[in-house]
């Protein structure tokens, strides 16, 4: 369904958290979408009295909330929000393994990224309210399911060679390029055949990222890396977490932090990219 066909060619207001990759903006951006970044809050969550006093002048017609690293939002204050100003849900959930508390509940449409997660050359799956469609989301990463594959095979026979060899730790402030949106709108037969065979094991999987996490969060501890506290209350670790968060408080202590870490070995990163209007 095109937004703009039900709204007589009208140009939708596409209202995204600022914590969120400029990346993914571009085929929103490519639609003609007109993009407004909401502020968030240190927990990661809407800042709903701030949207409430810009929604007075600029409401949503599609409002996004993101799960970010698997760790639930309030949709239900969210579909109040979009009930009260017209405005339809969606929720990002591609940091989600598999749903639970609130995830998913809410939103007219909800996607995830099986890929992020499994063994799979790509895919995502977009929930349509009473609704389910395989995909109508493209990926071009990897650029091709025998590149994929190839790569799989390197990384199982030769594991610590690969994991070293051309793994440049990007810098502190360096962004990724953009990359092609892929022409493909549906999942990979090889894909397809592979999330069949790794469905089995959601629970083995969920239940490995969640020790992982725990044991990455003691090693950093140690560390006195200062863990993001959301995400380092072991209540919260099930049923996957994407990531292991730490939060450094300012930029300077951050890229510090960062820096220290890569010279230890540490394979870590900074999330996100974020959009210009952002910066």
């Amino acid at each position: 369904m095109d937004w703009r066909d039900q709204h007589d060619g009208a140009t939708p207001n596409l209202w995204l958290p600022d914590y969120f990759c400029n990346q993914s903006t571009a085929p929103m951006r490519d639609a003609g979408a007109q993009l407004f970044f909401y502020p968030i809050t240190r927990d990661l969550m809407p800042d709903w009295p701030k949207l409430e006093k810009s929604a007075a002048t600029l409401k949503p017609d599609l409002f996004i909330i993101v799960h970010y690293f698997g760790y639930a939002i309030d949709t239900q204050i969210a579909k109040r929000f979009c009930d009260q100003f017209g405005a339809i849900l969606i929720e990002d959930a591609s940091h989600v393994l598999v749903p639970h508390s609130q995830i998913g509940t809410a939103g007219q449409f909800v996607f995830y990224s099986p890929y992020k997660f499994l063994p799979v050359p790509d895919g995502g799956l977009l929930l349509v309210r009473n609704k389910m469609t395989n995909v109508d989301l493209c990926t071009d990463l990897p650029p091709s399911t025998l590149a994929w594959g190839l790569k799989r095979v390197a990384q199982k026979t030769m594991p610590f060679l690969t994991s070293r060899v051309g793994r440049q730790p990007a810098r502190f402030d360096e962004d990724p390029l953009f990359g092609s949106l892929g022409t493909r709108r549906a999942l990979s037969p090889f894909a397809r055949g592979l999330i069949g065979r790794a469905a089995p094991r959601m629970a083995t999987v969920a239940t490995e990222r969640s020790r992982l996490a725990k044991r990455w969060s003691i090693a950093l501890t140690k560390r006195d890396v200062r863990m993001f506290a959301p995400f380092n209350d072991p209540h919260l670790f099930h049923p996957a977490p994407y990531r292991q968060i730490a939060d450094f408080g300012d930029s300077a202590a951050t890229r510090q932090a960062y820096e220290s870490l890569i010279d230890l070995g540490f394979p870590v990163e900074t999330r996100p990219d974020l959009a210009p209007e952002v910066i």
